[in-house]
């Protein structure tokens, strides 16, 4: 972390404090001064904030989601559908997968898409450039999304990780979970159709326009993987959490500002 990063998150600190003692008119000894030392009042102060914050993101969160799930059913009846070709209907077929959608696009793409009725689309280009072998693979890792319901879990993810921006640590994390269900989905993929199938259809397919559970998903770490390369877990840097830190505090302590003001104003 830089002394500059260091510095800014030293202000943005120090606001809350300015704020209690100036916003709300507070004297060393006022309504919002340090909470432990007014007896029995300081209860409200101690967890109302902390409860707005929290109450309030989750409200955030869940219109965010909505209106993500709300894009996201838009742009796929926007896809123009194509007839299901016989090919893709029996390796869809040994894939088990119910509901796929092959759907018109210059390029080979396949992804996972769908709320609630989670469907694999696939376009004409991919069933027709890839093999048997490699369909299968790629039908075998979107039905493993489909399975564990990763359409739904990515866009709650993404909801929190745009609504939470105080939080750093949410985006990171939420980055990180994508990764490990491509890297999931490819094992279950492995499992049923070797590595030189999976292999060969991380380098014919392509990413879609639109982002979602699409097959090519950091493909770069999906072949290390393939490579039997190792890895290491990464870990959030300790700048997201710093800064993690400092903007929740930033958040609750004007939270704090707010019920302090609502208090002054009705007493």
């Amino acid at each position: 972390m830089t002394g500059r990063r260091l510095a800014l998150l030293a202000v943005l600190a120090a606001v809350p404090i300015a704020c209690l003692s100036t916003v709300a008119g507070c004297q060393s000894g006022g309504a919002c001064g340090w909470i432990p030392t007014h007896g029995t009042s300081w209860w409200p102060a101690a967890y109302v904030p902390p409860l707005l914050v929290v109450l309030a993101s989750a409200l955030a969160c869940a219109l965010k989601f909505g209106l993500v799930a709300s894009r996201t059913e838009r742009e796929l009846a926007r896809l123009p559908r194509v007839s299901i070709p016989p090919k893709l209907v029996r390796t869809a077929r040994a894939a088990g997968l119910d509901r796929v959608e092959c759907v018109r696009a210059g390029s080979p793409v396949a992804f996972c898409a769908g709320i609630l009725r989670h469907t694999v689309f696939i376009s004409e280009a991919a069933v027709a450039g890839l093999a048997d072998s490699e369909l299968l693979a790629v039908l075998h890792h979107e039905a493993d999304h489909a399975r564990r319901h990763e359409p739904l879990w990515r866009a709650a993810r993404t909801a929190a990780a745009e609504v939470l921006t105080f939080l750093p640590i949410v985006g990171w994390w939420s980055e990180r979970q994508i990764t490990l269900s491509e890297l999931s989905a490819d094992a279950a993929a492995e499992r049923m159709v070797g590595r030189s199938a999976l292999a060969g259809a991380l380098l014919v397919m392509t990413a879609p326009a639109i982002p979602l559970a699409a097959f090519v998903g950091h493909a770069e770490l999906r072949a290390r993987r393939l490579l039997g390369m190792r890895s290491d877990e990464p870990k959030a840097p300790r700048a997201v959490w710093a800064a993690s830190f400092v903007y929740s505090w930033l958040a609750i302590s004007l939270a704090g500002c707010l019920f302090a003001v609502v208090v002054s104003l009705t007493h």
